[in-house]
């Protein structure tokens, strides 16, 4: 369903989520200043176009974007995102950019034979230039196989910090304080966000280890 034939409302809906992940239809009555009805309508015309999800059962019910697969905990917090295709996996990344400050961190395992390709050179290399810009903490640590191609084409990124390791580390994994991105690129990019604290916390202790037994590329 392309967004400019939708009615107005409906634009209005989606633009909501922009700022609010999960919304009630009493919540969006009131931001948009709509009767309950009419936004009624509108979310199911957007739940019939598969843009919405609902979740929940009469005054717990909470809608939510649908523009990646999301796995939710009974509060509606989100769990597990898979973001598919170039252009989520683009969002995502903004996202992540827009979001990291100065004194974040922004920890990688590198991808290993994808940095052979191009595009996914020209895509990385913008994004660790937003950090680099930022001041954001940024490392990566590298199989030692690709060590000559990932430094070749991060030379003009100083921000960012690359070790070697001749362990078999993940390959293609995003770590930051509150969430683990696993990577898999190609024509369809996918990437899996999980937001359980547990897991994130899990590898962050295994980076930083990976870290402290590794070697700076010089």
């Amino acid at each position: 369903m392309e967004i400019d034939k939708l009615s107005l409302n409906q634009r209005n809906i989606l633009r909501l989520f922009d700022k609010e992940p999960n919304l009630s239809v009493g919540k969006v009555a009131k931001l948009l200043k709509i009767p309950r009805p009419t936004v009624k309508q509108s979310l199911n015309r957007l739940l019939q176009y598969n843009m919405v999800a609902r979740q929940g059962v009469k005054k717990g019910t909470f809608y939510y974007r649908k523009d990646e697969n999301v796995i939710l905990d009974t509060l509606g917090n989100k769990l597990v995102t898979i973001y598919q295709g170039k252009d989520a996996f683009t969002k995502l990344f903004q996202k992540i950019a827009e979001k990291l400050k100065k004194g974040d961190f922004y920890w990688s395992f590198a991808f290993k034979d994808e940095y052979y390709d191009p595009n996914m050179q020209e895509f990385f290399i913008n994004f660790h230039h937003q950090l680099t810009s930022k001041g954001v903490e940024d490392k990566t640590i590298v199989h030692h196989s690709v060590k000559e191609v990932i430094r070749k084409t991060y030379r003009n990124v100083p921000n960012l910090k690359i070790r070697t390791s001749n362990q078999e580390v993940p390959f293609g994994m995003s770590i930051l304080k509150d969430k683990v991105i696993n990577l898999i690129w190609g024509q369809k990019p996918i990437a899996i966000s999980i937001q359980a604290s547990p897991i994130v916390k899990r590898y962050q202790d295994f980076f930083k280890s990976s870290w402290i037994k590794s070697q700076t590329v010089k």
